[in-house]
């Protein structure tokens, strides 16, 4: 994993005006240093020069490596609420467009800034600059410019070869009382719609999501979500947290029969 720092990322201003440089230090002014450690340095910059330009309250943009054809991952930047990365997902979703990672972190002033890897639904890499990531783009900001978000997830039909996977999804749980979230690790299957599957049963019970790994190896998908609650506090109460892992459970193995 990367470890930089925002002093690194300063370090790629020799080629930037004077004017950009001052904008962009007060903008980081409003980042937390875990974002600074796992990015590269020259995809700080770029990230905060597309946030200082852009046109509305949110951005939503696909970023490709230079001389690269292909998408290497989506940069979304909004006002931070409730269900910010299940309107995300839900949108992906329905263009057949998968997640691959996603690394999402709050800001001090009250936004979020997502870093989400994708790919298409054979697992293949994205053409940049195609008529659907336009499409795509355009459907994410204006969806994410609502005050309220109501994400439209996904129901997908599962491959036929799911049916016989017997291995049951576990959700290990573990409360982090400084950063006021609980930990939850949910090891299971992947398959289409896996996300949204998780997103809803999250959405459902009212936990919100403060930072998401998602890692998939080959047919195996361990994702961690660190989620609070509405009282932005952990999710302590037994019966609360019994009831969301049940539907974490049900949502993803009571497909599988």
């Amino acid at each position: 994993s990367f470890k930089f720092s925002k002093n690194e990322a300063e370090k790629q201003f020799s080629f930037k005006t004077e004017s950009d440089q001052l904008k962009v230090k007060e903008l980081w002014k409003n980042f937390y240093p875990s974002y600074f450690e796992n990015q590269n340095p020259e995809m700080t910059v770029e990230h905060s020069l597309l946030i200082l330009n852009r046109e509305v309250g949110s951005l939503a943009k696909f970023i490709s490596k230079k001389k690269s054809s292909s998408i290497d991952y989506l940069l979304i930047y909004t006002k931070d609420r409730t269900n910010i990365f299940a309107t995300i997902v839900g949108i992906l979703d329905s263009q057949n467009i998968s997640v691959l990672d996603a690394q999402l972190y709050g800001t001090r002033n009250g936004f979020c800034l997502d870093c989400i890897i994708v790919c298409d639904e054979k697992g293949e890499p994205i053409k940049k600059n195609s008529l659907r990531i336009k499409r795509v783009e355009s459907d994410l900001t204006k969806e994410l410019e609502k005050k309220t978000l109501k994400p439209r997830l996904v129901k997908k039909k599962l491959p036929s070869h799911f049916k016989s996977f017997k291995k049951k999804t576990t959700v290990e749980v573990n409360h982090d009382m400084t950063n006021r979230w609980t930990q939850l690790d949910i090891k299971t299957a992947d398959r289409p719609g896996l996300l949204s599957s998780i997103c809803q049963a999250l959405a459902n019970n009212n936990a919100s999501i403060k930072k998401a790994r998602i890692a998939t190896y080959g047919e195996r998908a361990e994702d961690r979500f660190c989620i609070s609650s509405l009282e932005e506090t952990p999710f302590l109460k037994k019966r609360e947290l019994d009831k969301l892992i049940f539907e974490i459970k049900e949502s993803l193995d009571g497909n599988i029969s």
